[in-house]
């Protein structure tokens, strides 16, 4: 009994390891079609340095070139126009302010150092005259420099107390660069928490087009050992299986089909079937759509919907765990089945029908 439970354990979390690898390829097209990392660190500029001047020098100079200083005279076609319109609406809800702005580049990081060079270079233009000034006057003169740019913004407030504490001008220099970078910490993990949302809805969808109901998967597990022992043995390669980082686009397409096919492969109790014959209803098959109408199934169709939308669900909370959570526990679960099966070989030949003479 404990080793069934075990099993059908492992088999649930292969699944959702391998779900989760999909959703996770998934979520990275979506992230490089829309070029969301990029979109979100400009979209940082616009909420972080509200002088539109002193931005778009930024945001053009050569080191870090986050919008192109001269756009091309072409006209897009109506269709690639409607396709564009369409991208910027989808980054707008994702990235909320970034559908306002247009030509930002692929640039989606830029170094501390670098940062903090740029920015202080807009601020002083010509360094030659810091040469004969003492650090303090340096400092000084930068903040002048400084106020005279960005007066009355939130930017002259947050560089004045950085700067202010500052010793020399490569001080000032760090300090900004630690600014920078722990402003970009702050806006990772505010990425990660909006991909969330592609992550539930690109679930959902995994969930609802392949139909896998975690609560049928469950029973068809639990009532046929010779599928649990395919799909054990299946575990074994998923263990071995690392999710690659984000690529370009054609790489991701290519990985996202290879793991598909891996799935699929499994011959697990997904996928849909339409059957309106009288004895495919008296099974109420979980996987035939047809018992989603009250008129071919009017007996259990809405136990039914509610059942198989919750096993829907469950699939999707579990898929957004991520692939890093249930490859961890598909390597826990194997060792504990191991474990388990040893022991029962151990209690098998200790007892007496098991001793020889």
């Amino acid at each position: 009994m404990s080793s069934a439970i075990i099993e059908v354990g492992l088999g649930l979390v292969m699944v959702y390891f391998v779900l989760s690898v999909i959703v996770t390829q998934v979520n990275n097209l979506i992230v490089n079609f829309l070029n969301l990392r990029a979109e979100n660190l400009r979209a940082w500029f616009h909420k972080a340095i509200t002088d539109e001047g002193v931005r778009n020098e930024i945001l053009t100079h050569p080191m870090i070139n986050m919008v192109e200083a001269q756009m091309s005279p072409r006209q897009p076609n109506r269709l690639k126009r409607l396709f564009n319109r369409l991208g910027r609406w989808a980054v707008g809800r994702l990235v909320p302010g970034a559908d306002q702005y247009r030509s930002t580049t692929k640039v989606s990081y830029i170094a501390p150092n670098v940062f903090a060079d740029v920015l202080l270079g807009v601020f002083v233009h010509d360094d030659t005259t810091l040469t004969a000034q003492s650090d303090t006057e340096k400092v000084y003169s930068l903040i002048i420099s400084m106020k005279n740019r960005v007066e009355d913004t939130p930017l002259e407030q947050t560089l004045e107390t950085i700067i202010a504490t500052a010793e020399s001008f490569q001080d000032a220099q760090v300090k900004v660069a630690a600014w920078f970078d722990n402003s970009m910490n702050h806006l990772s993990a505010l990425f990660k928490r909006r991909v969330q949302v592609i992550s539930f809805v690109a679930g959902l969808l995994v969930a609802i087009i392949l139909n896998v109901d975690s609560l049928h998967l469950a029973r068809t597990l639990w009532n046929d050992p010779a599928l649990r022992q395919a799909v054990i043995f299946a575990a074994e390669s998923a263990s071995q299986a690392t999710v690659q980082d984000a690529g370009t686009t054609q790489q991701d397409l290519d990985q996202l089909r290879q793991t598909l096919q891996t799935f699929l492969d499994l011959r697990l109790p997904i996928g849909w079937e339409i059957n309106t014959t009288p004895d495919a209803l008296a099974l109420i098959s979980p996987r035939n759509a047809a018992n989603f109408s009250p008129v071919l199934n009017p007996a259990d169709w809405l136990g039914f919907l509610v059942l198989k939308v919750l096993g829907w669900v469950l699939t999707t909370f579990a898929i957004m765990q991520g692939s890093d959570f249930w490859f961890n526990l598909l390597g826990r679960i194997a060792s504990a089945r191991t474990a388990v099966a040893k022991i029962s070989e151990t209690v098998s030949g200790a007892s007496p029908g098991g001793r020889v003479g």
